[in-house]
């Protein structure tokens, strides 16, 4: 699944029912309910007058407070994590969360009218639920991309642990990458690509060039955006 579903797809589970407060966030026991009205929270706000900039500042905000990126980070690094040492945990943890969020939420100027059906929610045996999904897409050969949620109960809450895009984990695809940069063992040294990959991320994010990149692929032009 390409980047801008994939940011969707996250986006869309990172946005509160309507308050910054932490009183406003939906505490919904059923799982289907919780995915779609986020999904249609996260729309609306794509989709208001605020500048580029408070868009991409809330959206990072609900991600950091609905997305359980340090279970994703020890996954996608598999037993390194366990070797590791409290500092390089503690960096790990740190640069993981910046590289998602990074990586996806400043694509959400893509955003060009997908919308988000939850079909089917499976309580797993191991307590996790998988919310499927379908993304309705014009710009899909079929007009629908399957997105699958894994999430965790917490608190009373969910929170997102996984992304599967057309059969492809998010997490999973990080640890297969992860796992070739460290074959050599070096930590220390992956750790400090990985801060710079971040840091190119955040560059990339202010780019003019950039941005208008993604206004074009969304059909739009760049003087469409609130500014």
């Amino acid at each position: 699944m390409s980047k801008k579903y994939f940011m969707i797809a996250i986006a869309a589970l990172v946005i509160f029912a309507g308050s910054s407060s932490h009183a406003d966030i939906i505490k919904t026991q059923d799982a289907k309910d919780y995915v779609q009205k986020l999904s249609d929270k996260v729309v609306a706000v794509i989709q208001s007058k605020a500048t580029d900039d408070a868009k991409e500042k809330q959206l990072v905000a609900m991600f950091d407070e609905n997305v359980d990126t340090d279970f994703m980070a020890k996954f996608a690094m598999g037993s390194n994590f366990r070797t590791a040492t409290p500092e390089q945990k503690k960096r790990y943890l740190s640069l993981y969360k910046d590289y998602v969020i990074f990586s996806y939420i400043p694509r959400f100027r893509m955003y060009s009218g997908e919308s988000l059906n939850v079909t089917q929610v499976i309580k797993e045996d191991d307590g996790y639920f998988i919310a499927k999904t379908t993304l309705a897409t014009e710009k899909s050969a079929t007009g629908t991309v399957l997105v699958d949620y894994k999430l965790k109960k917490t608190d009373g809450s969910f929170k997102l642990v996984d992304i599967i895009g057309e059969g492809i984990s998010l997490i999973t695809n990080h640890r297969s990458d992860f796992s070739a940069a460290l074959a050599n063992g070096d930590l220390d040294g992956f750790l400090n690509k990985l801060d710079q990959k971040v840091q190119n991320l955040k560059a990339r994010s202010r780019d003019k060039k950039f941005i208008e990149e993604q206004y074009k692929k969304a059909g739009k032009k760049t003087d469409d955006k609130a500014s």
